[in-house]
């Protein structure tokens, strides 16, 4: 399994300014074969910060995404929302446990 988690911090209003294409891209994405999950958050403690949690079955499906139409639209209307720090790491892991 592919796990990429993080964070995008945008100037003050870009959260706002992007919250539509995040919609779209998380109901697009979620539907995508392979996905497992795909969340994106607003950080409680900083209103400009969205923390990105998302798993994958395997790369060839994240490749996918990466390749996919609503991919695409969410990269351009982030990028006109003006993120000012992206910090997103990809591991690879095994299913986990409960806890």
């Amino acid at each position: 399994m592919i796990l990429i988690a993080g964070t995008l911090t945008f100037p003050p209003g870009g959260v706002e300014k992007a919250r539509d294409a995040m919609r779209k891209v998380v109901e697009a994405t979620r539907r995508e074969d392979g996905c497992v999950s795909y969340d994106f958050a607003v950080d409680l403690s900083e209103p400009t910060r969205l923390v990105i949690f998302e798993r994958w079955r395997d790369q060839s499906a994240l490749d996918g995404h990466f390749r996919s139409p609503h991919m695409a639209e969410w990269r351009e209307a982030a990028a006109s929302a003006g993120p000012v720090d992206r910090d997103l790491r990809v591991w690879e892991v095994d299913e986990g446990r409960a806890l």
